[in-house]
């Protein structure tokens, strides 16, 4: 069962990395990002955010073409 507290929002991308609204969208819609869209809202499972940045360690990430 899922609840709220193991869903991340925008907003809690947002607090974690220091972005703004704009880019911390930009980051929930790239691909490979392990989002998941609800209706209008997108979400983060925590466990699959965290596992994602265990596999950027080291790597260079960009949203910039």
């Amino acid at each position: 069962e899922t609840n709220s507290s193991t869903l991340l929002t925008v907003r809690d991308i947002q607090d974690i990395f220091g972005f703004g609204k704009n880019y911390a969208y930009a980051l929930m819609h790239a691909d490979g990002f392990p989002s998941i869209q609800i209706n209008k809202r997108i979400y983060v499972s925590k466990d699959a955010f965290e596992k994602w940045l265990d596999q950027q360690r080291g790597k260079r990430f960009s949203l910039c073409q």
